[in-house]
This record gives C-alpha cells, sequence and structure tokens, in this order.
C-alpha cells in the first residue's frame, strides 16, 4: 500500500478501515499550512529592546561620590585674610577659577547672583556660595578658614569664618543639591567645625574634611 501524502507531509501508514477517518481531518486541520507563516503567530510580537540607554556614560556631575572627587588638596585655604564679603568671593573665584578652568570673571558673577538672592551664610560661622556654569565638566569646591570672621549678612547675624564654594554645572539639579545637603551637614557638625577652626595649614584642614566625611 503506497503510504499517503497530504503536500509535503508524510502521513503515517495503517489500513484503510482505521484510517478512514482519520485523513480526512487531518486533510482538513493542514490545510493551508505554511510553517514559515504559521511560526509567526506562535508568539505575539514584541518590539525589541532598546538597549542605547544601558550603555549610554551618565554625565560627570552623577559621579559624585566623596568629597576627595569634589574638593582637592591645591583648593583648600588655611588662613584667608579679607576685610568684608565682597573681597571673601573674589578671593575664592580666583581659587575657583585655577582649578575649573573658567575665568575669575564668570565666577565671580555667578557667585554674586545667588547672593542678590540671599545670603549663602548658613549660621553657625558657616557660609556656602554656590552657583552653576555652563560646559562645567563637573562639580568642583573650595574650602577657606577666614583668617579672622565677617560680616556674611548671615541667617543668624553671625559673622562668617568657615566657607565653602561649590561650582555645578548649569544640568547638574538634584546632584547639585545634594553635594549642598552634604556640605552643609558636614560643617554643621560641632565637633568638625571646632577642628576645621583650629587647624592651622592646608593640609591639616583637607585631613579634617575628608576623614570626617568618611571618604578616608
Amino acid at each position: 500500500m503506497r503510504q499517503p501524502r497530504i503536500g509535503h507531509i508524510l502521513l503515517p501508514s495503517w489500513d484503510q478501515a482505521a484510517g478512514a477517518s482519520f485523513y480526512p481531518v487531518m486533510a482538513s486541520a493542514l490545510q493551508g499550512y505554511n510553517p514559515a507563516i504559521d511560526a509567526l503567530w506562535a508568539h505575539p510580537y514584541v518590539p525589541p529592546p532598546n538597549w542605547a540607554p544601558m550603555f549610554q556614560e551618565p554625565p560627570f556631575w552623577t559621579i559624585f561620590m566623596a568629597l576627595t572627587d569634589l574638593v582637592v588638596p591645591q583648593a583648600v585655604v588655611p588662613s584667608l585674610r579679607v576685610n568684608n564679603k565682597k573681597q571673601a568671593l573674589q578671593e575664592l573665584a580666583i581659587r575657583a577659577a585655577a582649578i575649573s578652568g573658567r575665568s575669575e570673571r564668570e565666577v565671580l558673577e555667578v557667585l554674586m547672583q545667588r547672593e542678590r538672592l540671599g545670603s549663602t551664610g548658613i549660621g553657625g560661622g558657616i557660609a556656602i556660595p554656590h552657583g552653576k556654569l555652563a560646559r562645567l565638566e563637573r562639580l568642583f569646591g573650595v574650602f577657606a578658614r577666614l583668617e579672622r570672621p565677617i560680616d556674611f549678612e548671615a541667617l543668624d547675624g553671625q559673622p562668617v569664618d568657615l566657607m565653602f564654594l561649590l561650582l555645578a554645572p548649569e544640568a547638574a539639579g538634584a546632584d547639585h543639591l545634594k553635594a549642598l545637603a552634604r556640605i552643609a551637614r558636614l560643617l554643621r557638625d560641632t565637633e568638625i567645625a571646632k577642628k576645621l577652626r583650629e587647624s592651622r595649614d592646608a593640609e591639616a584642614l583637607y585631613a579634617v574634611l575628608t576623614s570626617a566625611s568618611g571618604d578616608k
């Protein structure tokens, strides 16, 4: 007996009586069967994943993991001699410009603009002048201990002798605020502030800043 086929599919061979009712059913089920096309309907279509975001590098300012990433030893001023708020901002702008590669005038301008909105003297003898600059690669910081306190129009009216300048990229939103909060929390610690006021050289000040923040 010749083995029956339906299209290119070879059907099992058995006696005609046993298969009399089977082949019509199979023929009906397989009519128009095309494996290449029907396989497309086996699973619903799912668009291919977009892997691009996984390989995009984060902005530079999101990599602020430690205080040592923000302030370097060369950006610590152990005994800054100034007579007023404007002089203090000018001196810090000079140092910030040197480490960030921006002009002194540009840095000072953004600092003054921020001070016009309200003093960055947060109380307790501490000031955190800050501003944002376009095309800045990352966050930059400068710390200074003043030789003698100056009026900074602080919130509590107390003169300022500890200053931490912060420069951030223009698009650094949350990271800028997180850095400000971390610096304020660090300097408001009474024990840390005391050690900073007692330190007389840049190396000792840098050690207090980094060890207190857990970077060492």
